[in-house]
């Protein structure tokens, strides 16, 4: 578990199952990351049994820390087309641009860089998608180039931290 300021952040249950229908039929789901046709908790339910027995597939969870309610997602994935994983993050409306997104980045950032005296790290992202664009931009990540990725055109980000 990593713990900032405001924020716990744990691996994904099997008992975030309602979370996730609530979270992957967000507006903000469906228009920037696409739809996965998670609608029941079964569904759901399969969906994270499939992702925690995926190595290359990290979701974290993020609360407050005076809640255990879930507000959004951290993952951390290594794609089979990419040399590096990738950052991505999603929170549930009422939750966003509250600065919850930026701290729960940094806090597992700063948790990579204590295994690993330097890590690269990918972040993909529509151009459509102006406030995640802004939180990129806020973390240090620099764009590099365009990749299509799910029928989706995407501006991939790169971000170098080293101790």
């Amino acid at each position: 578990m990593i713990t900032t300021k405001r924020l716990h952040i744990r691996p994904i249950v099997e008992a975030d199952d309602e979370f996730i229908v609530e979270l992957f039929n967000s507006k903000g789901w469906i228009t920037y990351i696409g739809d996965r046709g998670i609608r029941t908790k079964e569904d759901a339910l399969n969906y994270i049994t499939t992702i925690k027995n995926k190595s290359s597939f990290q979701y974290l969870v993020i609360e407050k820390i005076n809640s255990s309610l879930p507000m959004g997602i951290l993952s951390f994935i290594k794609r089979t087309d990419f040399d590096f994983p990738d950052l991505g993050f999603a929170l549930l409306p009422e939750y966003q641009s509250k600065g919850y997104a930026k701290e729960a980045c940094e806090g597992y950032l700063q948790m990579l860089l204590k295994q690993h005296s330097t890590i690269k790290v990918l972040a993909l992202c529509m151009e459509t998608n102006k406030p995640s664009l802004h939180l990129l931009n806020k973390l240090g990540f620099i764009f590099s180039h365009f990749k299509k990725v799910n029928d989706r055109q995407l501006k991939v980000f790169e971000l170098i931290h080293t101790n």
